[in-house]
């Protein structure tokens, strides 16, 4: 008897030890279905709906599920245990209108040709966008957003839009939740884009990590170009406060507090999703169009350089019953599109010009390569441009010198700066030859000045972007 039941146990740890190793190599055999079932005729998901989540000035450092201590985003960790997770994700620049421009058309600045704040640099006609993709396969398109840089051409052609009255996140959640009670019944893709965490970091009571009336909620006093920029730029870095440790961690916790409050109205996007089913459906895409700094290298705010506190994002995507991973391969938000389209039209993924990569061969596991990340900005200031290729990363004046090579694997922080060792001239040369690849002249464009309400300048301004 004592023989049969080794064997017995023996023949059991085998199984065990043989289950274990199946489900570590692929994550998705226990319970959940294979990504490849979401392209079979006979799936439940496969006229899923689309819901892409971008949050203004979002760092990817500042959630649970990045690695930050501060619980800010109890909802957003919850949704990435089932998602798709990239660790090492970038934006195509540090301030707003450029940087959702670039996320919906799967092109970088230096193609769309928004790269500074005037009036004239706007989203023309002629850019394919993801709400057209859509609106071609009959789907409903919303955009509901609150930062008016959108209104420069980003949300054309979305077949319902809604922008008035949308200051914090809980309007922005009530009125795409709202949304949905009428429109889930079709096939929808809805862009939903709140303003918090964007300085001023307000006061929410029950999301607090400070005293309501702290110092530290505007920028504006510490940051001359926050108020008016036009005249001082962001190459002017005389007058700006450097506050203590002490003093900066205050400001950062108001900033947290924000992320936590817009964590919490997401949460409750995901639960009337789940409430009604829909989360078994709708493809789930969270990101951010750019960070903020405190410092780090001298400045406050975003939009004035391009380093990884400004650039580095968050990026999710949750695929209805099927398990997620993490990647820490580098990956850019302009991948965003050609993944959704080939996830929705997958044999004709060739035709489509993008300047972006389809994450599907990442997430499957097929052959999928890193390409170098390039983003740009003119916000306030010259143009300047960074390329990330493979463990380094150049950031140059477009007409200038070299403001910094940096070993991100060895040097995350970008403080020790290699711009003068000259092994690493390959990199600008790399940086060339993209930009000669890629870029438009627009100085033979001559672009009409475009017409812009005058609700969205008073907007503008009083979120620091105008004079």
């Amino acid at each position: 008897m004592q023989i049969k039941k080794r064997i017995y146990i023996t023949i059991f740890v085998l199984l065990l030890s043989l289950i274990t190793i199946l489900v570590l190599k692929n994550p998705t055999i226990l319970g959940n279905v294979t990504l490849d079932n979401l392209y079979k005729e006979d799936y439940k998901c496969k006229d899923c709906n689309i819901i892409l989540i971008s949050i203004d000035t979002l760092r990817a450092d500042h959630l649970g599920v990045y690695g930050y201590e501060r619980d800010t985003s109890p909802n957003i960790d919850e949704l990435a245990e089932d998602s798709f997770i990239f660790k090492n994700s970038y934006s195509s620049a540090s301030w707003t209108r450029s940087a959702i421009a670039s996320i919906l058309t799967s092109k970088l600045p230096i193609e769309h040709g928004i790269n500074s704040e005037r009036k004239k640099e706007r989203l023309e006609d002629d850019f394919f966008t993801i709400q057209e993709f859509f609106n071609e396969r009959n789907y409903s398109t919303a955009a509901i957003y609150t930062n008016p840089h959108l209104n420069f051409g980003l949300v054309q052609n979305f077949s319902y839009t809604n922008y008035k009255g949308n200051r914090w996140a809980d309007k922005t959640y009530d009125k795409a939740i709202n949304w949905l009670e009428s429109n889930s019944d079709n096939k929808f893709f809805l862009l939903v884009h709140n303003n918090d965490p964007h300085d001023s970091y307000d006061f929410h009571k029950g999301f607090n990590f400070s005293q309501k009336n702290s110092k530290y909620r505007r920028l504006g006093p510490f940051f001359p170009t926050r108020i008016d920029g036009n005249k001082i730029g962001c190459e002017n870095q005389e007058n700006i406060t450097q506050l203590n440790e002490e003093q900066l961690s205050e400001m950062m916790a108001n900033y947290d507090e924000e992320i936590a409050f817009t964590d919490h109205h997401f949460g409750r996007l995901i639960n009337y999703l789940k409430k009604n089913k829909l989360d078994k459906k709708t493809v789930i895409i969270f990101t951010a169009d750019h960070g903020e700094e405190f410092l780090e290298h001298g400045r406050y705010w975003h939009g004035c350089s391009l380093y990884d506190e400004l650039i580095r994002v968050p990026l999710m995507i949750n695929l209805p019953e099927i398990s997620g991973n993490k990647f820490k391969q580098k990956v850019s938000t302009i991948d965003i599109f050609p993944t959704l389209v080939e996830i929705f039209d997958r044999d004709n993924l060739d035709k489509y010009s993008f300047s972006g990569q389809s994450l599907l061969p990442l997430i499957e596991n097929r052959n999928w390569e890193e390409k170098p990340i390039f983003s740009s900005t003119a916000f306030k200031g010259p143009l300047k441009y960074s390329l990330i290729k493979e463990n380094y990363k150049i950031i140059k004046y477009a007409e200038g010198p070299i403001i910094g090579i940096y070993d991100l694997d060895k040097d995350p922080e970008e403080s020790k700066n290699l711009k003068n060792d000259p092994l690493f001239n390959y990199l600008q040369d790399s940086l060339q030859e993209l930009i000669e690849l890629k870029s438009n002249d627009l100085t033979k464009k001559d672009k009409e000045k475009s017409e812009i309400d005058e609700e969205t300048l008073e907007q503008l301004k009083s979120l620091g972007y105008m004079n």
